[in-house]
């Protein structure tokens, strides 16, 4: 309900800014169409603020898809688990592991919710590149990629 009330919100303050806008063109039949714009701006805005994130694992790879409003889907990253150098939740027991990776590598918060319960993060190297990546997901995921890499995951009942 509060995501319909911030979009009418923004609609109507587009509508308003759009008035004014058109108010100062010289010519009065631009405004509808400056009204238009602007609102259909603000609606394709307002849409890529409902971002998921969906996590596929398959014969060993991870494939994490970024989708947008629930209509556009976007394939954002495919990885070979072998490749993770660590696999932890993010707890204090690994706060300092986390931040320890954290300071010569580039992050990737590609969880739908931050600080939420049941968040990961994993360390890797892809293209000479060392990513740190933090993500959310379910016990299936995580039960598929411990037989994986064993050795690499921490389990998410230490603390």
């Amino acid at each position: 309900m509060l995501d319909y009330a911030l979009l009418l919100v923004a609609i109507l303050g587009g509508v308003a800014g759009a008035f004014f806008i058109g108010a100062l063109l010289p010519l009065p039949f631009l405004v509808p169409l400056t009204v238009l714009v602007v609102c259909f701006g603000l609606y394709r805005f307002y849409q890529n603020f409902h971002v998921e994130y969906e996590y596929i694992f398959t014969n060993g790879e991870l494939d994490i898809d970024r989708i947008i409003y629930k209509k556009r889907r976007k394939r954002l990253l495919t990885i070979d688990v072998q490749a993770f150098e660590l696999l932890a939740p993010m707890r204090k027991a690994y706060a300092q592991e986390f931040e320890q990776r954290r300071e010569n590598s580039t992050l990737l918060d590609l969880a739908s919710t931050p600080k939420a319960e049941g968040r990961w993060f994993a360390a890797f190297s892809k293209d000479g590149v060392r990513t740190l990546m933090i993500l959310q997901p379910n016990e299936r995921i995580l039960d598929a990629i411990s037989k994986y890499i064993p050795h690499k995951m921490r389990k998410g009942d230490e603390v």
